[in-house]
């Protein structure tokens, strides 16, 4: 139910949250992304390939982050 994806939610460090809303983590279990809302194929394709090249080294959290922040912005604006 709601309140266990609240809690877990909570577990990831996200306050604030609305439904749906997605966690993406890397192998480490830092959390890249919390997305809310409709999650687009697009939208996860390019989040799950900024999750893997931050999991494979190839790109810090912070560059896959921002990396992230600007494709949605495309992806948005189109």
């Amino acid at each position: 139910g709601e309140q266990d994806a609240l809690d877990a939610a909570s577990a990831f460090g996200v306050d604030a949250v609305g439904f749906p809303f997605t966690i993406f983590t890397d192998t480490r279990g830092r959390v890249v992304v919390a997305h809310l809302g409709e999650l687009t194929r697009p939208q996860a394709d390019l989040i799950l390939g900024a999750v893997r090249e931050i999991s494979a080294g190839r790109q810090s959290l912070a560059g896959g982050r921002e990396a992230i922040r600007q494709g949605l912005a495309g992806i948005e604006g189109h």
